[in-house]
C-alpha cells in the first residue's frame, strides 16, 4: 500500500506517512537498509519542517543501530529546530555515548538540560547524574 501512496500520490503527506509506516514495518522484519530507503524518501518528497525533524532522527537511530555512529551524530549535526533541540541534543548525547565520547554525551545531555528550562525531563537527568557517576 505505502509503494502505491508513493506512485500515485507522491506529493501528499499520506504516501510520507505510508512510507514512514513502511519503515516501521522494515525495521519489524529487519530489514534497516529499506527502513533507511524509505527515510530518504521522505527526505527528499517533505517540505514540512516537523516531519523533516522527526524522519531525521529516526535515521540517525536506524543508522547508530547498524553501527554507524559518527554518521547519525553527522546527520543531527545537519538539524536545526527551535521545536526539538532538546530532544536533538538529549539523542545526539545518546549516540556520542554509544560512540564511547562520555565527555561530548555529557555537554549535550546538559544543553539538553538547559534549552528544557522548567520542563520536566527526569530521563534526561538521570543519564546525565549517571554520567556524573562514571566520568
Amino acid at each position: 500500500m505505502a509503494g502505491n501512496l508513493k506512485t500515485e500520490f507522491d506529493d501528499t503527506a499520506y504516501a510520507r506517512f505510508g512510507a514512514l509506516l513502511n519503515a516501521r514495518l522494515l525495521l519489524d522484519a529487519g530489514d534497516k537498509d529499506g527502513a533507511i530507503a524509505e527515510f530518504d524518501w521522505v527526505l527528499s518528497q517533505s517540505e514540512d519542517p516537523v516531519m523533516t525533524v522527526v524522519t531525521t532522527m529516526r535515521k540517525a537511530r536506524v543508522l547508530a543501530s547498524k553501527g554507524d555512529v559518527s554518521a547519525a551524530i553527522a546527520l543531527l549535526n545537519g538539524v536545526s529546530s527551535d521545536a526539538f533541540q532538546v530532544s536533538l541534543m538529549e539523542l545526539k548525547g545518546d549516540l556520542q555515548l554509544k560512540n564511547n565520547e562520555p565527555v561530548k554525551a555529557r555537554e549535550s545531555y546538559q544543553q539538553a538540560l538547559d534549552l528544557a528550562g522548567d520542563e520536566a525531563r527526569p530521563i534526561l537527568v538521570m543519564k546525565l547524574d549517571n554520567l556524573a557517576v562514571e566520568g
